[in-house]
């Protein structure tokens, strides 16, 4: 679940872009709009809350990708410091953060790619 500074920067070029949400409750609503491509969440995300995206994913047929986020980087990496989920509501962005992401973990597991 390591994510490389590549991605981080895909999440912030996202942010500046203007293609994301973040914080629960407007990536729930984002959810419930079909407004999202994908949503990203913090490994450190409470367990209600993330039940609660997971649901509303698997519903709404929306991936669900962890990453992890040691020192709260998610945050940083789109100028919001604290923020522990986004919704990407742009297609290609979200399938190259999800290319990003399964590229650093294949690396990490495998040493591929």
């Amino acid at each position: 679940m390591s994510c490389s500074e590549r991605t981080y920067r895909l999440l912030g070029l996202c942010a500046r872009a203007g293609l994301c949400r973040w914080g629960t409750e407007a990536c729930r609503e984002e959810l419930r709009r079909d407004r999202s491509e994908a949503v990203v969440i913090s490994a450190s995300l409470s367990g209600d809350a993330r039940g609660k995206l997971a649901a509303l994913c698997r519903a709404k047929n929306v991936a669900l990708v962890e990453i992890e986020d040691e020192g709260g980087v998610l945050g940083r990496s789109i100028g919001r410091p604290g923020v522990k989920v986004m919704s990407i509501r742009d297609q290609r962005f979200a399938l190259r953060i999800k290319d990003s992401i399964k590229k650093d973990q294949e690396s990490r597991i495998g040493g591929g790619a």
